[in-house]
C-alpha cells in the first residue's frame, strides 16, 4: 500500500516524510531529517494527494541531486526538481526579483540578506572548477541558479510530461487503465515523429495541422478527433504545471466535417428473430454473449468483463462495476441489473466458455456473427434497440437512465440513442 506521506495536525493536515542525504544530497539536506510542513487543503482527500505528489517530486529532486554529475536527466525532472527544491526552501523567485528592482531601503536590506545567506550559499554548494576561470555550475546547480535569479524553469515537451501526467491522480474520474496510457504514449509518439520533439511552449497551431494532414492518410476524422483530444489534455497539464496563459494549439482543430458514426438500431422484429435462434441453441462465448447483449442492453464491453464475484445471487442481480478484466465507462455506469432466471442460465453459460482478451475481439466476432445471420445492426445496435424496446414499454426516462448506465444531465446519451421514432404509445398521446 502506498504511504500517503499525510498527518492530521491541529485543525488541519500536514506533510511528513524522512529524508536521507544518502539518497541524493542537495543544498539544505546536511543530515538524515523528518520534513513536517502544513498543506492547504480542504478535506484528508486534497491532503493525501497533495502530499503524495510533494513526496514524488522530493524524490525526484533526491534523483536528480544524486547523479548530477554523471547522469542527463530530461527537462521535466529537472523542473519537478527546481520546484521541490524551492519548496524545501519555501524560497519564490519572484518576491526575489521583486525586491531587487525595489528602491525601497527595507525591500534591498532584506534581498541583500537572502541573496548573502541563501542565493550565493547555493551558487557556492553547485559550483564546479573550471580551466578558464570562468565560473561554472553542475548541470542541476546552473538551471538552479537561472531558476532563482531570473524565476525561469526548464519547458518541458509533451513527451517529458508523460510520466508525471499518467502517474497524476484523476480525481472524480475513473483511474488510468493500462490501455489508455499506452494509447495515450502513442498518440504522443504519433506526433512528434510528425513535427518532432520541442518545449510545449512552441508548439503551433501549424504543427498541429501538419499533424492532422498526415494522420487523415491513414485514420478517420474520428479517430483523429479522439487522438487531439489527448494532447489537448496532456498540453493542458503542462500549461498548468508550468504556470503558462498561452492557447492552447489542440483546441478547436480544423477537421474535415464528418457525421458522427450511427449505428442502426436493432428492431423489434429482428430481436425476437435474434432471441428465438439463441435462446435454444448456443455453441460459444459469441452466442451468449449475443444473447446477453440483447437482453441487457448494457455496453458489450460491460458484460464481456463480467466476473463471477460481480453475481449476487441472493438478491438477484449482478453488477456492472470496474473489476481486474476492465473498467467501466464513467461513475453512471456502475449499476446493478436484474439477474432472471434466463438471464442468469445465459451468465452460468457464458463464465464456462473461454472469452477473448479484449472487449474490442469480442465486439469484432458478435459483429461477423451477426452478419452472418442477416442482420443490419452491430453489437452495439442492440443497445440502440433497448432504448426503443423501453420507449415501447413506456418506461420512465430514469428508470432507462439507470438500466442503460446513462446520466441525463445536460441531455446526457439519452436523446441520442435508439431509432428516433414515436412508438404507437406516444403517437396516441400527441
Amino acid at each position: 500500500m502506498a504511504k500517503n506521506y499525510c498527518e492530521q495536525h491541529n485543525s488541519g493536515w500536514r506533510f511528513i516524510k524522512r529524508l536521507n542525504p544518502s539518497k541524493g544530497q542537495f543544498y539544505g539536506l546536511d543530515c538524515p531529517t523528518v520534513l513536517k510542513r502544513p498543506i492547504a487543503a480542504s478535506n484528508e482527500s486534497q491532503a493525501i494527494d497533495a502530499c503524495q505528489e510533494i513526496a514524488r517530486k522530493l524524490k525526484v529532486l533526491q534523483l536528480v541531486s544524486k547523479g548530477d554529475r554523471t547522469t542527463t536527466f530530461s527537462r521535466i525532472q529537472y523542473a519537478e526538481a527546481i520546484e521541490s527544491f524551492l519548496w524545501f526552501h519555501d524560497f519564490d523567485p519572484r518576491t526575489y526579483i521583486e525586491r531587487m528592482g525595489s528602491n525601497s531601503v527595507s525591500n534591498r536590506t532584506i534581498t541583500h540578506i537572502s541573496k548573502i545567506g541563501f542565493v550565493d550559499q547555493v551558487k557556492d554548494f553547485y559550483q564546479v572548477r573550471c580551466i578558464d576561470g570562468l565560473t561554472a555550475y553542475t548541470s542541476f546547480g546552473a538551471l538552479l541558479v537561472k531558476a532563482i535569479e531570473s524565476n525561469e524553469l526548464p519547458t518541458p515537451s509533451l513527451s517529458d510530461a508523460l510520466n508525471g501526467y499518467l502517474g497524476k491522480s484523476r480525481g472524480s474520474k475513473q483511474d488510468w487503465t493500462e490501455k489508455s496510457k499506452q494509447d495515450t504514449i502513442r498518440y504522443v509518439g504519433l506526433f512528434d515523429s510528425t513535427v518532432g520533439t520541442r518545449p510545449f511552449t512552441s508548439i503551433q497551431r501549424s504543427d498541429v495541422q501538419t499533424h492532422i494532414n498526415e494522420r487523415l492518410l491513414t485514420v478517420k476524422p474520428q479517430s483523429v478527433q479522439r487522438e487531439l483530444r489527448s494532447l489537448s489534455a496532456l498540453w493542458n497539464y503542462c500549461a498548468l504545471a508550468n504556470d503558462f496563459e498561452g492557447r492552447n494549439p489542440f483546441s478547436r482543430p480544423t477537421l474535415p466535417s464528418f457525421k458522427p458514426s450511427s449505428r442502426k438500431a436493432a428492431s423489434l422484429e429482428a430481436s425476437k428473430t435474434l432471441y428465438k435462434a439463441l435462446i435454444t441453441s448456443r455453441q460459444s462465448y459469441v452466442h451468449h454473449l449475443t444473447l446477453l447483449l440483447l437482453l441487457t442492453g448494457a455496453r458489450l464491453a460491460e458484460i464481456w468483463g463480467i466476473q463471477p464475484s460481480d453475481i449476487d445471487t441472493p438478491k438477484s442481480i449482478f453488477w456492472i462495476k470496474p473489476n481486474e478484466l476492465r473498467r467501466t465507462k464513467n461513475n453512471q455506469s456502475v449499476r446493478p441489473l436484474p439477474l432472471t432466471p434466463t438471464i442468469r442460465s445465459v451468465l452460468t453459460d457464458y463464465l464456462t466458455t473461454d472469452r477473448p482478451n479484449s472487449a474490442g475481439s469480442a465486439s469484432a466476432s458478435v459483429g461477423k456473427f451477426l452478419r452472418s445471420r442477416g442482420f443490419q445492426f452491430s453489437a452495439h445496435g442492440l443497445r440502440h434497440g433497448a432504448r426503443d424496446r423501453f420507449d415501447e414499454l413506456s418506461a420512465r426516462a430514469t428508470d432507462i437512465e439507470f438500466l442503460l448506465g446513462w446520466s441525463l444531465a445536460k441531455g446526457g446519451m439519452f436523446n441520442i440513442y435508439g431509432s428516433g421514432e414515436l412508438t404507437e404509445v406516444h403517437k396516441l398521446l400527441m
